[in-house]
């Protein structure tokens, strides 16, 4: 089933040169689905699958601002530090798409034992983010000790990146949910529920950047849970 979103006009302080002002395209997203669901077993195993494809627009490359100072820069000076600014394209948007597949399974095993499954596999890509940053030059160091007054501030072209073909942050390929639980009947009447999670996600980065790395590396990990009612 097609669709498409519109998240309206974005318009914020730009993290550019200090006291101006952007304004973002809004956010685009145009959606296909496709699914089954399906009941087996006396309606006590229920199947369920989906594929999906997103084709975002103007999807905001947000959390990867690169740091540019403006003007000369001095470790010493906190004026300085506090007027640097940051430059407004290093958190601009792009163009990307993701391709998903998603399942679930519910099975009523016994009267008093279920298990839930659910896994979702999502392949995603940048088709068009290119980083053109406006002020190219960082502080890297100085040429002699910064005591020296003949000392010279060294800066270094930040290179334009294209990012397309990367894949878009957030996005593990592969997220596994299994839940199982038991109902316990007690002497008095009531009842005890108890139930165990484990959920695993493969690795993913948490942004774009290459660069970023390995910092923005999340491994792959899964996590535990009991809960009793």
């Amino acid at each position: 089933m097609p669709g498409r979103q519109d998240s309206g006009p974005d318009q914020s302080t730009s993290p550019g040169a200090p006291g101006t002002t952007t304004t973002q395209d809004p956010e685009e997203l145009t959606a296909y689905t496709l699914g089954a669901k399906n009941r087996f077993l006396d309606n006590k195993l229920q199947l369920n699958a989906a594929v999906y494809y997103y084709d975002y627009k103007n999807y905001r490359a947000g959390g990867n601002d690169t740091e540019v100072w403006l003007g000369d820069y001095d470790y010493d000076n906190e004026q300085d530090m506090n007027e640097g600014g940051r430059d407004g394209n290093a958190n601009g948007t792009g163009d990307g798409r993701m391709i998903g597949l998603d399942l679930s399974a519910n099975w009523i095993i016994t009267p008093k034992d279920r298990l839930n499954l659910t896994a979702s596999y999502i392949q995603s890509e940048w088709t068009d983010l290119y980083i053109d940053y406006e002020y190219n030059q960082t502080f890297v160091g100085w040429d002699r000790d910064p005591s020296d007054p003949n000392a010279v501030a060294i800066y270094e072209d930040i290179p334009d990146d294209d990012f397309a073909g990367e894949s878009m942050m957030q996005t593990p390929p592969l997220n596994i949910n299994l839940t199982y639980d038991h109902n316990f009947t007690l002497p008095n009447g009531g009842s005890l529920k108890a139930a165990l999670t484990v959920k695993y996600k493969t690795a993913y980065d948490l942004t774009w950047r290459p660069q970023d790395y390995p910092i923005n590396h999340q491994e792959d990990f899964y996590t535990e849970d009991v809960n009793i009612v």
